[in-house]
């Protein structure tokens, strides 16, 4: 195990010993990866065992997780137990269940997949606050958005005879829509959501959390904040909102989503889940043809400037 002085800093174990093979049968690249790695120093060949760890203060070893579940998003890693254990504190519904998380490739980028078993005696909770939930715990403590969060029945993640998370497996019932979902916040996932009236129901929190999602990041550009720093549950005029940026916000919204606000939502008190709420109920469908007049005349406030 390569260690620095005095740090904590994670590195993958080598193991050398007169008992590890001598490679793989007829593969002669992957048995110089992996029975053949050196040090700096030159020291080797060693077997490179995939384990990630530490050697503490008093040269004690501590394995932290394996370098093939690691998650690298915008060079930062993040390893999936470390997500996991936000996600599962983040509401009672989670506690004492598996989850599993992994990163997918989604145009070239990797992005995060978390999935999230939830108990049979909590399923008539609102899904979408459970997701929420979820989302908010990695944003909060790792500055990172999931790409999927998806809900499955408790025992539903495939696992090891030990029972380990099987987090590869996991990625690829997803993938392959092999996974049944509760409910996930992007629909291309959610073929194996159910169908009639729990599909439909699904749809609409789906529907919900894409809007909020916008209109989250709407605000941000408009407050000039990070969008992870506004709360959905919490009324834009305490984050400072005055006048002239509910003027901008009413005038993004109406160009996003042709939909024309009355002043009394933008003004007094919207929460960002009220302002998605409203864009859903207002919302005219898909017709970029048709154009949207914005009344800012004589329903529009006066701004205030002080002096």
């Amino acid at each position: 195990m390569r260690q620095h002085k005095r740090s904590r800093k994670r590195h993958e174990g080598n193991g050398g010993c007169t008992n590890v093979a001598l490679g793989y049968w007829k593969q002669e690249k992957a048995t110089d990866t992996v029975f053949r790695a050196f040090l700096h120093d030159g020291r080797g060949p060693f077997l490179r065992t995939g384990d990630l760890g530490f050697l503490s203060g008093d040269q004690e070893l501590f394995i932290t997780g394996r370098l093939k579940d690691l998650i690298i998003i915008r060079g930062q890693n993040h390893h999936p137990q470390d997500l996991e254990y936000s996600v599962q504190k983040s509401h009672p519904a989670f506690q004492g269940s598996n989850s599993a998380a992994f990163a997918i490739d989604v145009d070239g980028k990797a992005e995060v997949v978390l999935l999230q078993e939830v108990a049979a005696k909590h399923k008539d909770l609102n899904l979408s606050e459970l997701m929420e939930a979820a989302n908010r715990s990695l944003a909060e403590e790792h500055e990172i958005k999931a790409y999927v969060v998806g809900l499955v029945n408790a025992g539903t993640l495939p696992k090891t005879t030990s029972g380990k998370i099987r987090r590869r497996e996991s990625k690829r019932e997803l993938l392959s829509g092999q996974l049944h979902l509760l409910a996930v916040n992007r629909s291309e996932f959610c073929s194996s959501c159910g169908s009639g009236e729990e599909k439909s129901q699904m749809n609409g929190q789906d529907e919900y959390s894409e809007v909020l999602d916008a209109v989250r990041r709407v605000a941000a550009q408009v407050l000039g904040v990070l969008a992870m720093e506004l709360d959905p549950e919490k009324p834009l005029t305490v984050l400072g909102m005055d006048s002239i940026q509910a003027m901008d916000l009413k005038a993004k919204i109406a160009r996003r989503w042709r939909v024309d606000l009355s002043w009394e939502t933008i003004l007094d008190g919207p929460t960002l889940a009220r302002l998605a709420t409203a864009i859903i109920a207002k919302s005219p469908g898909p017709d970029p043809e048709r154009p949207l007049h914005v009344n800012f005349a004589e329903t529009s406030p006066r701004p205030h400037f002080s002096s």
